[in-house]
């Protein structure tokens, strides 16, 4: 697991539920989340899951820039999330 600053401030049961959380979201255990999978998680949420919300999430998720989210990138963003809460 990614080693952030903010992810670092979490309590361990926060850790292993952001682990968790991208487990499930990497439906195909490819160690990253695709556009599809990305879409799937947003009507998951009671999203619409369109194209434009994925492409925004995508950006501001994603980066490095490759069209998916790895593990470090959804650590850190859940992990910012998780403490704005």
């Amino acid at each position: 697991m990614s080693r952030t600053p903010t992810f670092d401030k979490l309590p361990l049961e926060q850790k292993e539920q952001i682990k968790k959380a991208f487990d499930v979201c990497d439906t195909d255990a490819s160690g990253t989340i695709d556009p599809v999978e990305l879409k799937q998680v947003l009507k998951v949420l009671g999203e619409e899951g369109n194209e434009q919300q994925v492409k925004e999430l995508l950006e501001e998720i994603d980066l490095d820039n490759n069209g998916l989210v790895s593990l470090n990138e959804f650590t850190e963003a859940m992990a910012i999330w998780m403490t704005e809460k």
